[in-house]
């Protein structure tokens, strides 16, 4: 059942049965984007947002209260539940992981169930098998952050809207606020979902102008997806502006916080995407509906145009998909390497000093992951240190000059050690104070994530081979 364009005669939600048939694809769907999700689940080193996770989970309830999650601490208290009842077998990567990788995997149902009432079952199954090869949900269901719970929270607040289960949309909102600061963007798209009459034909266009400049401009991920759900804005049927004003509210507003600088763009575009692919999902299927009543007599045209949008989002999603598995590895720095390379590393009389920028986090996680819980250190006489780029020559003079009786390494990315060689003052006293001794290389020529590993130039600076030794 495709979008009706006309006014629906009833108030109540279409009428949406889900065939046995419908039904087993919608489970082949799932278990597709289950095994997407988990595979390589282990392979790739920690990132920065994951760290943040882990050392959620590290600290205490007192520490806890200190840190801004105490105002939605609803994930990182189910996640130390599950650690503390056996739940999760470890702390590694895969088992922290796992599960984000099943709400990722549960949302492509969810998005199906939801969006039904108004797509219809076929349509909201094609909508589900789009978001389960969508790379970048992959990529982010595999990541231990709150980004993809978000996305999941306010897909499921949106479907209520759809469904006009006002009371328990409101209820669902309060739970994802819990969840992630963003959660009351939710909120947005249930008052959207409300507007009628004027209010709706005044909101409209201001949405449907912000959400076009967001997707122009900043959601490269989302942006094909949304210009196609535009196509739904222009619908005769008051049910899909209600539907288009609250799926795109929400997103339109995080844009304009991401494009304020409060927030990162990529929680924008993961926010938006269920909904938008299911309203895209329906605008196209409706095109392609009049397009074949146009083309009568000639349906190997529909079926090229046909053929052609799922070429797309097979190539879009398989083959991104597949080389972000495999040869690209996760598009991960190499942080556990350089975890191996400093746990390999010939310590001074005091230890080591491993200070980082970004990768602070992670390395942290490998080499410091008991600090704030009163159990064994794993590997004592190891400090791993924060430093900001910011400080540039200041930086660097504290590392030269603290703990002389220790080795020190200094672990940096190559768009930050890239920041400190253009500066001129900045790149002379890294040489002068260091030397560079490993160079980690990134999996995808040419990104950020290659290593630089330098070592203090000093008579207590850590033995082995030189680069390419």
């Amino acid at each position: 059942m495709a979008l009706p364009l006309a006014e629906p005669t009833t108030s109540s939600p279409l009428p949406t049965p889900w065939s046995a048939a419908r039904l087993l694809l919608l489970l082949a769907v799932t278990v597709l984007a289950a095994a997407l999700r988990l595979w390589h689940l282990e392979r790739w080193s920690w990132n920065e947002d994951e760290a943040h996770t882990f050392r959620l989970l590290a600290m205490s309830s007192e520490q806890l209260a200190t840190e801004p999650e105490r105002w939605h601490p609803l994930l990182p208290w189910l996640l130390r539940q599950l650690a503390e009842h056996g739940w999760l077998a470890g702390l590694t990567e895969g088992w922290l992981r796992l599960p984000f990788a099943f709400v990722g995997a549960l949302t492509v149902p969810l998005l199906a169930v939801m969006a039904a009432p108004l797509l219809g079952t076929g349509v909201a199954v094609l909508a589900a098998l789009l978001l389960a090869l969508h790379p970048w949900h992959v990529a982010q269901s595999q990541t231990a952050a709150p980004a993809v719970v978000l996305a999941a929270g306010v897909t499921a607040v949106l479907g209520l809207v759809l469904r006009r289960r006002y009371v328990l949309a409101a209820v669902t909102q309060v739970v994802v606020v819990a969840v992630h600061p963003l959660g009351w963007l939710a909120a947005l798209g249930l008052s959207a979902g409300l507007l009628r009459g004027r209010a709706a034909a005044i909101a409209l266009p201001v949405v449907a102008l912000v959400a076009a400049v967001a997707a122009i401009w900043w959601l490269d991920w989302v942006r094909p997806w949304l210009l196609a759900a535009a196509g739904l804005a222009a619908c005769g049927s008051a049910r899909a502006r209600s539907a288009w004003l609250a799926v795109v509210t929400p997103a339109a507003a995080a844009a304009v916080l991401a494009w304020a600088g409060v927030v990162e763009f990529a929680v924008v575009g993961l926010l938006a995407l269920p909904g938008v692919l299911a309203l895209a999902t329906g605008a196209v299927v409706e095109l392609g509906g009049q397009w074949r009543s146009a083309l009568a007599g000639r349906r190997w045209l529909s079926a090229a145009g046909a053929a052609l949008v799922a070429g797309l989002a097979t190539i879009d999603g398989g083959v991104e998909n597949w080389l972000r598995a495999t040869l690209h590895e996760g598009n991960r720095p190499a942080w556990r390497v350089a975890k191996d390379l400093a746990l390999g590393t010939v310590q001074g009389p005091g230890g080591l000093l491993l200070a980082a920028a970004s990768g602070a986090g992670p390395l942290g996680c490998y080499l410091r992951p008991n600090d704030g819980r009163e159990v064994g250190d794993p590997h004592p006489g190891i400090e791993v240190r924060t430093i900001d780029l910011a400080l540039g020559t200041a930086a660097l003079a504290q590392l030269r000059q603290e703990r002389p009786d220790a080795s020190c390494l200094l672990v940096l990315r190559a768009d930050e050690a890239a920041q400190w060689q253009r500066d001129p003052e900045l790149a002379t006293a890294l040489q002068r104070g260091f030397e560079l001794w490993r160079v980690l290389p990134g999996p995808r020529q040419g990104s950020d994530h290659t290593l630089f590993v330098y070592r203090r130039r000093s008579a207590a600076a850590p033995a082995g081979p030189r680069p390419g030794g």
